[in-house]
């Protein structure tokens, strides 16, 4: 057992990777100072989140989705790889970079460490090494991950509550009775020209769904000036923008004098 363990650096703050059983359905990633932080990576997101060049593509930063994907599929072999440079051994001769678990084994672990400051996982230690898990799966697609990106991407409590405060603002429900409490409002000009305005109208439309800007005035193009402080204008058969108006006569219903829905 002591072969297949790997101390990459003291800290007080351990993590140990504990390789797969066949059969069970976690990769786990263990606290050695305290099991109730023990990490686990569900193999469907794992496979659902491979980093290959097949499942992602590096340049734009995004997933190639593949309809023919079986997400249910298991790993038959996991690999454990560290990179060194110019790692060589005492006789100078290329030492063995790769350590392979042996499924069958009942545990194996690789310990590796956290930072203290925000209890969030991290890798650290030789600025040559790098450590990287490798997974074969049921039907032969392999899949590679840095330790750091699952480090990163532990479905902690911290980790979820930081997912709501940058990535995602958490949408809160309200009723009619509360919309006056809810709805906030902000000057036009504010808007266009103070970038702290701009953000919390954007933060507020994103929480409540509805914030209300003020002031704009009925010149034409104002609602263009609005939109184009926020993102570029996607152009249409229409154009940019769109005049709606009532213009009587008219057979169409959107140019009747009816209320716009």
């Amino acid at each position: 057992m002591n072969k297949i363990i790997q101390r990459f650096c003291s800290t007080s703050k351990r993590w140990s990777f504990e390789a797969p059983i066949i059969g069970t359905k976690n990769l786990t990633l263990q606290n050695l100072e305290n099991p109730e932080k023990n990490a686990q990576f569900p193999y469907v997101w794992l496979r659902d989140n491979c980093q290959c060049s097949q499942c992602f593509n590096d340049t734009s930063k995004s997933r190639i989705i593949d309809l023919k994907t079986n997400l249910k599929t298991l790993p038959i072999d996991v690999e454990i790889v560290t990179d060194i440079d110019k790692s060589v051994d005492d006789n100078g001769e290329p030492k063995n970079l790769h350590d392979k678990f042996n499924n069958e084994v009942e545990a194996t672990k690789m310990i590796a460490n956290s930072v203290e400051e925000n209890d969030e996982p991290s890798v650290t230690g030789d600025i040559n090494r790098t450590y990287k898990v490798k997974i074969k799966w049921e039907d032969k697609h392999k899949s590679e991950y840095s330790l750091n990106w699952l480090l990163e991407r532990t479905f902690t409590t911290n980790n979820r509550a930081k997912l709501d405060q940058v990535y995602k603002i958490r949408q809160i429900p309200w009723t009619s009775e509360q919309f006056e409490q809810i709805c906030s409002r902000f000057n036009f000009s504010d808007v266009l020209n103070d970038e702290r305005i701009l953000l919390k109208w954007l933060e507020c439309l994103s929480t409540y769904g509805v914030a209300i800007v003020t002031r704009a005035g009925v010149e034409i193009g104002a609602l263009k000036q609005l939109a184009s402080r926020v993102g570029f204008l996607k152009r249409t058969q229409y154009g940019e923008t769109f005049r709606v108006e009532a213009k009587p006569g008219k057979v169409v219903l959107l140019l009747k004098r009816r209320k716009i829905y």
